[in-house]
């Protein structure tokens, strides 16, 4: 996932297969990872912060949902979440 981010930072297209990673991989480690690199990655992102909070409650396993829910009150107390 940080290879993807390193490469190609300022591609729409990378934050784009991040978050289909992040919720479509069968793999709850690579959700995690994805997950992990988006808040970093695009913490400055407001439509980042605001899927970030959605994938806290909709993931199925508790990891994912746990870092999801972290980036976003990071993301929110920077200013940048609703």
């Amino acid at each position: 996932m940080q290879s993807v981010t390193a490469g190609w930072p300022d591609d729409p297209d990378t934050a784009r297969l991040l978050r289909d990673c992040a919720a479509a991989d069968i793999d709850w480690e690579v959700r995690r990872a994805a997950v992990q690199v988006l808040a970093a990655g695009w913490r400055d992102d407001p439509e980042i912060a605001a899927w970030l909070r959605a994938r806290a409650t909709a993931d199925i396993h508790g990891n994912v949902r746990q870092d999801a829910s972290r980036s976003w009150q990071y993301c929110a107390s920077d200013g940048m979440a609703d």
